[in-house]
């Protein structure tokens, strides 16, 4: 990446936030603000355990201030180092999802669906990138120049298509059906259900298939139900323990 700062200090000034700033020269479609929003909050519980709340939103040059949840409130268990170190860990979350589409690989990478939708629509609108996780010295800072945004998002693309072009095996005909029929279930049997599939999905070695079912629930508009499957894809494992460098 053209500039990535991983400073540490022992006393974190200002809100625990992260800004993402894209500098572009194309307007951004509101659908693609929104499914980057909702991508960010659904990776970003994941990753930390915490709650993102979308503190301000800015056009021309188009700026995210995301606040952990916890800052905004009283009550919640979380102390202020520790909201200070969620938002310094999903910045470098994205640094390392970042560096997942540094060149084409023999494998498709998986790579978090933010990190795909900020150099996607940074691409398509002409934008470099900009992003800090904290305030002060403590700061995650991150800087890409359109010309690499642009040759990420085309390896990010080409991953995502050559995950997706084994979609005629029976495993993915199950998968269609399985998306179809959650659509259409009873709101309290949609855990059940998903563990049940989850389970026979990993019995018949076919557990590599659940990005495709969240992908395709998100295709037709269930966010809420694929988030629900993305929290069986590693079962956590993915998730870093919270501490302080």
């Amino acid at each position: 990446m053209s500039s990535v700062d991983l400073q540490s200090d022992p006393v974190p000034t200002g809100l625990p936030e992260i800004t993402v700033r894209l500098g572009n020269e194309k307007p951004i479609p509101a659908d693609k603000i929104g499914r980057f929003i909702v991508s960010a909050a659904q990776d970003y519980r994941r990753e930390t355990g915490g709650e993102l709340v979308l503190a301000r939103l800015e056009l021309g040059s188009t700026t995210f201030q995301f606040v952990e949840a916890a800052a905004l409130y009283l009550g919640l268990g979380v102390d202020t180092l520790e909201a200070y170190e969620r938002v310094r860990q999903f910045a470098k979350f994205w640094v390392k999802e970042f560096h997942k589409v540094d060149a084409p690989a023999p494998e498709p990478v998986v790579t978090s669906q933010s990190a795909v939708r900020m150099l996607e629509i940074a691409a398509d609108s002409g934008a470099d990138i900009t992003i800090q996780g904290g305030t002060g010295p403590t700061a995650v800072k991150i800087k890409m120049e359109y010309t690499e945004v642009s040759y990420r998002a085309a390896i990010a693309r080409e991953n995502k298509q050559r995950r997706r072009k084994p979609r005629r095996t029976a495993g993915t005909q199950e998968i269609e059906e399985f998306a179809a029929r959650l659509s259409a279930a009873d709101p309290h049997q949609l855990e059940l259900l998903i563990e049940a599939f989850v389970e026979l999905l990993r019995s018949s070695g076919s557990g590599y298939l659940l990005p495709q079912l969240a992908e395709t629930l998100e295709d037709r508009g269930l966010w809420g139900i694929a988030e629900m499957v993305r929290r069986h894809i590693g079962d956590g494992r993915n998730r870093q323990l919270l501490g302080r460098d």
